[in-house]
């Protein structure tokens, strides 16, 4: 760029291409009014403040000088390129984590792309959200929260109605380690249904064993094998039952009373 026309604009603008995002959205994502980003554009905010620029950096994955103007060549958010940009979002949970309840899979000819929308709206308008961003630990996985809805996990202080953020990567091989914290799916095939709960995991002599924490014996532990059954984490516990593991818990939230 020329460094006449190197403007607050133009640098926006050109972070904008590079993240591909709109105007819009890192707007509402930097928490700003929706039209902020525009009005900078389109010169009607001639000289936004420092703080309003400083929430523009997370969405535009920059820095501030950057922006500014007092760095024209480095544009990351940070020089240590291995603390990846945390893209902090708001999402409800995605799903109820409750021992021995089962529920029913939707056959694959009733699945489309409006039923999901439909159903992420529905969470999206109806339920509490919670914050969420990549981990530095797993980053190229997806973070998501699950809610726990049983006490499984109470002897380690995970309780009921605690929310576990969970990182999950598509086509990667989980390397489970003893210790671990998972977020489970047991599938019954015959039947179609599925049941997700979350397990602690521990080594074995022939593989690993998915374990509860807790003193009441309602809650099953499930043996699982050092292979797979052909598919990424899912393994065989039984005739007609298959164990997946679907993520990885990386960090707990709680909400507590204030009354």
């Amino acid at each position: 760029m020329e460094k006449e026309t190197d403007t607050l604009a133009d640098r926006i603008r050109h972070r904008l291409e590079v993240v591909r995002k709109s105007a819009a959205a890192v707007s509402l994502e930097a928490g700003l009014g929706r039209s902020a980003v525009q009005d900078i554009l389109a010169g009607n905010s001639a000289s936004p403040r420092l703080d309003t620029i400083q929430k523009l950096t997370g969405p535009l994955q920059c820095s501030l000088s950057y922006l500014v103007g007092g760095d024209t060549e480095i544009a990351t958010a940070s020089k240590n390129t291995k603390q990846p940009f945390r893209d902090l979002s708001l999402m409800p949970a995605v799903r109820d984590l409750e021992s021995g309840v089962f529920r029913a899979r939707i056959p694959l000819e009733y699945r489309s792309f409006e039923r999901n929308l439909e159903w992420a709206l529905d969470k999206t308008l109806e339920e509490r959200q919670y914050p969420v961003a990549t981990d530095p630990r797993l980053p190229k996985f997806s973070v998501l929260p699950y809610r726990l809805l049983d006490h499984s996990l109470e002897n380690i202080g995970i309780f009921k109605g605690d929310i576990l953020i969970a990182a999950s990567g598509f086509g990667d091989q989980y390397d489970l380690r003893n210790g671990q914290i998972v977020i489970v799916e047991r599938s019954l095939a015959s039947q179609k249904l599925d049941e997700w709960f979350a397990r602690v995991v521990e080594e074995t002599d022939g593989g690993f064993r998915l374990v509860p924490k807790s003193k009441d014996p309602v809650y099953r532990s499930y043996a699982i094998p050092s292979a797979t059954i052909g598919m990424e984490n899912t393994y065989s516990s039984g005739e007609g039952e298959s164990i997946s593991i679907f993520a990885i818990v990386t960090s707990i939230q709680r909400e507590i009373s204030i009354i």
